[in-house]
């Protein structure tokens, strides 16, 4: 029985249970509307401060208020998105074979951070949050799933080096270099500093500042920071040189692969050999299934050297959600399928329950 037909059983045994749901969902709404309502009406009362109708304490207060209230209606389709996930998850995955939930409180470590590191997909970061993780088997494959984030946290700032979903699985072909694909322009890989591209420019126009600063003045102050600027440049270019080195640039039959996607690898012959046209067709296909234009994908040995190919979709929507608070939780959702049979079917295309050799 297909994965539809289980999920449409499985719904049509659940219907009095969801039409409970719905009233909470209803509830739900009217709280998040009426939240909406209060909060721009006291943001008019802060434009109206704006125009020198109120005084500047009152109009502060407005502000305040407004985004506070803003805040509070926003938490609501938290709670709701919460509310369903805890009830009916775990009853609509039934309609997949051999799949589970990771608890919230393991879920951190369906990834570590030296298997990411190895996949080379991303650049540096030092946090991981996971809204949703699983794990499963499909025709004798076994693959991880989390809808993640992966963020370089400063002491004052942090930037997000990854948003988007990561499927990793065993490989049916034996890896003997590291071949990786990324869209163009995507310099958020290969263990690169994260912002590179910004750290690439500003240091260097912070280095004309403070030469400038130098050579207009004697303080002592600019000459230390031109010096620890120039040592910071130098690390990060010969860091970019090196790693630019270690890897080759692969250029492929495909003409249209070529202008959306970069492709490196330490192996020319392997990349060539791993990357078939049938492989390029249905990884085209797999990202754009997700309704994004940014994909990464890396044939590598993990940290115990197994191995495995990992997908990198980047995508800012909630993604394997059995429902939201602007939808009526009592109608299929065959969205929810259409994550999961995306990447079921991706197993299906690279026939990666196949296992050959190199």
């Amino acid at each position: 029985m297909s994965i539809v037909s289980e999920y449409t059983k499985i719904f049509q045994s659940l219907k009095p249970e969801l039409d409970k749901a719905e009233n909470e969902r209803i509830k739900y709404l009217t709280t998040f509307i009426v939240g909406e309502i209060v909060a721009l009406s006291l943001f008019s009362g802060f434009v109206l401060g704006l125009f020198g109708l109120l005084s500047p304490a009152i109009t502060l207060v407005f502000l305040f208020f407004s985004l506070l209230v803003g805040y509070l209606s926003y938490l609501t389709i938290r709670f709701y998105k919460e509310y369903i996930k805890t009830n009916f998850m775990f009853k609509f995955l039934q309609c997949i074979k051999d799949i589970r939930r990771i608890s919230d409180e393991n879920s951190t470590q369906i990834f570590s951070i030296k298997e990411l590191e190895a996949s080379n997909l991303f650049s540096t970061f030092n946090k991981i949050k996971v809204d949703d993780a699983f794990k499963g088997n499909h025709n004798g494959v076994d693959y991880e799933i989390a809808e993640i984030k992966l963020i370089e946290q400063g002491d004052k700032n942090s930037t997000t080096a990854f948003k988007g979903v990561i499927l990793s699985v065993p490989s049916n072909k034996t890896i003997k270099a590291n071949t990786i694909i990324a869209t163009k322009r995507d310099m958020n890989i290969r263990n690169y500093p994260t912002g590179i591209i910004a750290s690439i420019i500003y240091v260097p126009l912070l280095l004309c500042e403070c030469f400038l600063s130098l050579k207009f003045s004697s303080d002592i102050d600019n000459f230390i920071k031109l010096i620890v600027l120039t040592i910071i440049t130098l690390i990060i270019i010969c860091s970019f040189i090196e790693k630019q080195k270690s890897m080759q640039n692969v250029n492929l039959e495909s003409i249209n692969f070529d202008k959306r996607f970069n492709v490196f690898s330490k192996d020319q012959v392997e990349a060539r050999y791993l990357l078939t046209p049938t492989f390029i067709e249905k990884f085209t296909r797999f990202y754009t299934a997700f309704g994004t234009n940014k994909a990464k994908c890396s044939f590598y040995k993990d940290h115990t050297g197994n191995d495995r190919i990992m997908f990198a979709i980047s995508t800012w929507k909630d993604l394997f959600e059995p429902g939201n608070l602007f939808t009526p939780v009592n109608e299929p959702k065959y969205l929810f399928l259409s994550d999961f049979t995306s990447i079921f079917n991706m197993i299906e295309f690279f026939k990666l329950d196949e296992k050959t050799k190199l």
